[in-house]
């Protein structure tokens, strides 16, 4: 399922509105679980190239997920696969900027 954010609520499904704190620009987003580890070879750029967890903030993604069955806080949304533009932005940022730090550094040694 391909979705803007205002399908989404209309199927059911909460979105949050976030902020960015480096632009201040107001962000729809939706956290999407996953029933099994999603692996590496399931996040991929459009034409293919396996990235897995190596991209960072401004990334445009799309999903592919499941409805879950229990509605109590809004339709469930399970992860089944992500594909990133070709033109993506490489690194993980964590919520801890240490850990982002570190995480980054490795991968380029």
């Amino acid at each position: 399922m391909t979705q803007k954010p205002k399908k989404l609520e209309e199927l059911g499904v909460k979105v949050n509105t976030i902020i960015d704190r480096d632009t201040g620009r107001k962000i729809q987003v939706r956290k999407f679980s996953t029933r099994h580890k999603l692996g590496k070879e399931m996040i991929q750029t459009q034409s293919g190239k396996v990235v897995g967890a190596d991209f960072g903030p401004g990334t445009v993604v799309e999903v592919l997920w499941k409805a879950g069955v229990n509605k109590s806080h809004g339709v469930p949304t399970f992860l089944q696969a992500i594909k990133l533009e070709d033109e993506y932005n490489p690194g993980y940022k964590s919520s801890n900027p240490e850990l982002s730090e570190f995480i980054n550094l490795e991968k380029r040694k």
